[in-house]
């Protein structure tokens, strides 16, 4: 059994003791202890002091302490040091395992990785920090960071010229000396409401205010604050620009309507524009069309790198769009990661204005694809755009509508790069309400169905399954997931869905543990962001694998990249809560998104999922192949497992294969089936009939 479960993680499996007169004795431990550290088992089990005499000097007390602590607290060991191999030289190793008491001492069992590569990256983590640091103290504007109770910890140069003071005359020293009474008096208030609430007056929004130069003048500036989450606690970035110059030539009424980012109009002056066109418009001779353009997961784009870096995109998003479009009539940008402007031709048919508008965005959508390069990182970009055609009879307010209106169906459905608005759009907006009505009856009359899709290895053995989610609707037929999981993931219906179809899942384990066929199996479940973020997830998850006596072991749960931007603490301590108790973690979809690495490696995960847009072109797409690869390599670099998920022919499987990628789903090996269907496809009839009184 315990090189079965060895084979499961890259790390090495340990079964560790201490009794009560403090000796130290390793009970089991896989061969695979040998590849780590140059030692045998065999050798270790004989001479464990070994482990304490290779250790780094400086790591060996605060190791010890940790061991002590995790015995007198019956807490999860974690922790990290540096170990000297056999052959001389020093790896970093990560150590995670659970205590149990026994009849004369305490006895740990879990796993060992090698972390020198994620040590590394750290390294390089830090010097890239030394770096920003630096370019902090070049920026012409000044830059401010405090903690949540204000107190300021960085001052850049900008900054020290701005308000005239020193560094050292104002670090450790509250954000308000800074403040004309008026705001000073109310600051304290409002960043202890903003803790509580998370409700921002000022955080995430540009403004144009006063502040105080240490001579007690006031000088007019644009404030921008951002709120930044880190391990040692929030932190508070503000970057502030000197308005004086601009004040004293007049320009401040200009910038009431410019976005000061970018130097394009903003929202006031669209509206301004589209009552222009409105009062010259006359279909005859000139047909309009309003195009909004939104930066896919921008948050997550800062979250990823820096506010700076984002900002700096905008920038370059800003000019590329005037090189794109110079011949139209107006550009603006009208929201944090949005920008608008307005297409124009004369004489046209109604279908040829259509063509034309077509030919722009298709044009506009492959000129954005091409990667931005930010401070010498290549950044790639993905646009949605929403289209609406001006009508005799709009406003200012129901044109932009209309256009936002396109922009969210084209959020909604990641096939879809762009949408024009119609009234068939329009009536569909109206028939989302209803379908969210019939989406909460359908969980009430199991309308809601589970289908598998198979996961297998490198040799095509059958591993387990991924638990997919089907609506057969009683007028609709089937509902597209497309359709009503975004749907359900807008309402508080999302947490609902997802606990059944986690105890369906655990149902389907209690039966497949009764059946030698399936007691092997693992079953993977999708927790959406909601579902994990709920405060009594981890009790009713434990709850519920107690109530069906389920071999949690046997329970995979697939977390996406976008849980880890709010409140990463928070999602860590779930993790290791449940890992403790046996449950194994994927993310899923990874590299889609903007994770941070500094995340990555606090997390307690076993396996990382490979997205199929990565798989789908591989075998022609050289830059896939090096995705996928880099994405292989560094799972294996952190300990981790891989699946590649949507492998469509035995090309890509072979490829992936070669690449040492272990896990495999996709119609090349299975196409998703009913429960019933699975067992009989899969497994045999003696298994699918224990399943089919439930699943039938």
């Amino acid at each position: 059994m315990l090189e079965k479960n060895s084979k499961l993680t890259p790390g090495a499996f340990y079964q560790f003791q201490v009794d009560s007169q403090g000796s130290y004795t390793l009970t089991a431990m896989s061969e695979m202890i040998e590849t780590l550290l140059g030692f045998s088992a065999c050798l270790l089990k004989m001479q464990p002091a070994l482990l304490f005499e290779r250790m780094h000097p400086q790591d060996v007390l605060r190791v010890k302490r940790e061991t002590e602590k995790s015995a007198a607290q019956l807490t999860v060991f974690h922790s990290q040091y540096r170990f000297q191999h056999a052959a001389g030289h020093w790896v970093w190793l990560a150590a995670q395992s659970e205590p149990t008491l026994f009849a004369d001492g305490v006895r740990w069992h879990g796993f060992i990785y090698d972390i020198s590569e994620q040590k590394q990256i750290e390294r390089r983590l830090k010097r890239a920090m030394l770096d920003g640091q630096l370019l902090l103290d070049h920026m012409m504007d000044a830059v401010i960071t405090a903690d949540q109770r204000g107190i300021i910890q960085t001052f850049n140069p900008a900054a020290q010229r701005l308000f005239g003071y020193t560094k050292a005359e104002v670090l450790g020293k509250n954000i308000a000396m800074l403040m004309p009474h008026t705001h000073a008096s109310r600051h304290d208030h409002y960043l202890a409401a903003y803790d509580k609430s998370k409700i921002p007056k000022v955080v995430g929004n540009s403004r144009k205010l006063e502040a105080k130069h240490r001579d007690g003048s006031l000088i007019s500036i644009e404030l921008r604050v951002s709120d930044v989450l880190r391990q040692d606690g929030r932190t508070y970035l503000a970057v502030i620009r000197d308005l004086r110059e601009q004040q004293q030539a007049g320009d401040l009424k200009r910038l009431r309507y410019l976005d000061p980012l970018t130097n394009l109009p903003d929202r006031y002056s669209l509206l301004i524009e589209l009552q222009s066109t409105l009062d010259a418009f006359w279909p005859e001779t000139t047909q309009y069309a309003l195009l909004l353009i939104d930066i896919r997961n921008f948050k997550k784009i800062n979250d990823w790198l820096t506010h700076q870096h984002g900002d700096e995109l905008l920038r370059q998003v800003a000019g590329r769009l005037k090189q794109i479009i110079p011949y139209q009539r107006f550009l603006a940008r009208t929201g944090a990661d949005e920008f608008a402007f307005i297409i124009s031709r004369e004489q046209p048919s109604v279908e040829e204005f259509s063509q034309y508008c077509d030919a722009i965005v298709t044009a506009l959508l492959q000129q954005m694809k091409q990667p931005f390069v930010v401070f010498e990182r290549e950044v790639p970009l993905a646009v949605n755009i929403g289209l609406a055609t001006l009508e005799l009879g709009m406003k200012p307010e129901s044109w932009l509508k209309a256009c936002e209106l396109a922009l969210d169906h084209a959020k909604l459905y990641e096939t879809a790069d762009y949408i024009f608005f119609s009234p068939e759009l329009a009536q569909k907006t109206l028939g989302k309400s209803q379908l969210e009505l019939e989406l909460q009856q359908a969980l009430a009359e199991q309308q809601l169905k589970l289908f598998l899709q198979a996961k297998f290895d490198s040799e095509k053995h059958l591993q387990g399954a991924e638990v997919l989610l089907r609506w057969q609707h009683p007028t609709r037929g089937w509902v597209s997931p497309a359709e009503f999981i975004p749907l359900a993931e807008e309402s508080e219906l999302i947490v609902q869905i997802g606990a059944w179809v986690l105890e369906q899942a655990c149902i389907l384990l209690r039966d497949w543990q009764q059946t030698e066929q399936t007691a092997e199996l693992d079953l993977a479940v999708n927790i959406s962001s909601r579902q994990f973020s709920e405060q009594q997830f981890v009790v009713k998850t434990l709850q519920m694998i107690e109530r069906y006596q389920v071999n949690p072991q046997r329970l995979h749960l697939e977390l996406t990249e976008s849980l880890l931007i709010n409140n990463a603490d928070d999602v860590v301590e779930k993790m290791m809560l449940l890992n403790s108790k046996g449950i194994t973690f994927s993310l899923d979809d990874f590299g889609t998104g903007y994770s941070s690495l500094s995340y990555l490696k606090r997390l307690p995960l076993q396996v990382l999922k490979i997205d199929r847009s990565f798989v789908r072109e591989m075998h022609s797409n050289p830059n896939d192949q090096v995705l996928a690869k880099t994405i292989v390599s560094m799972a294996h670099s952190l300990g981790l497992g891989v699946i590649a998920e949507g492998v469509e022919d035995e090309r890509q499987f072979s490829l992936l294969k070669n690449m040492g990628c272990g896990g495999f789903q996709g119609f090349y090996l299975h196409k998703p089936a009913a429960v019933s269907d699975f067992t009989k496809q899969l497994i045999g009839a003696s298994a699918a009939w224990h399943c089919q009184h439930i699943y039938a």
